[in-house]
């Protein structure tokens, strides 16, 4: 239920997971290179002094012989959402689902979600957790002035990641970090 706490993206929140003084953004590829897309040019930016702001990234592939579709990773989860003692935890399960519509997922519709090719993890681009302290990014402070040009009214890019990614044993603690952080009230929910 941490985890799910923890889960601001489909609340509207500037970070997909976040926790008092520490953020997870996730950001999937289907390249062969850690490329994403910056919505705008805040959205990885540190939002509080002190925020340990992280990306993880992962590479995921279409596969039309995999049976994987989205429903398959939702039943995936729902199977993990269990108390201690292996019973199904139905309090995560309406949570997760109250998650789930409020990202524009509805289980009604699992047939469409299954008509296309499966989705696979890309072997070349697992999932790696980067400090974003130690990405090269455009931020505002790359404008002159530290202000978009008068003409323009926003900015998205796509940027690759070349550098190094956490170790799993950092990944680990960072993780654990977040889910034992304090959660947040409403003040994470200002999408810009």
């Amino acid at each position: 239920m941490a985890a799910l706490e923890k889960w601001w993206g489909p609340k509207g929140g500037k970070r997909d997971f976040a926790g008092s003084g520490i953020a997870i953004e996730v950001k999937t590829t289907g390249l062969n290179s850690r490329v994403h897309h910056a919505a705008t040019i805040d959205q990885l930016g540190v939002l509080d002094t002190g925020e340990e702001l992280y990306l993880y990234s992962v590479g995921v592939k279409s596969e039309p012989t995999s049976q994987r579709t989205l429903p398959t990773y939702v039943e995936e989860i729902e199977r993990q959402l269990v108390h201690s003692d292996g019973s199904a935890d139905s309090a995560a399960e309406s949570v997760f689902r109250q998650l789930l519509g409020a990202s524009n997922y509805d289980p009604d519709h699992s047939e469409i979600y299954q008509s296309g090719p499966g989705i696979i993890p890309n072997p070349a681009l697992p999932g790696r957790l980067f400090a974003v302290s130690n990405l090269d990014l455009l931020t505002i402070d790359s404008f002159k002035n530290e202000r978009l040009p008068s003409m323009v009214r926003s900015v998205s890019y796509e940027f690759e990641i070349t550098s190094e990614a956490q170790s799993n044993d950092v990944a680990r603690g960072v993780v654990e970090k977040l889910l034992h952080s304090t959660s947040l009230g409403s003040s994470n929910s200002d999408q810009s």
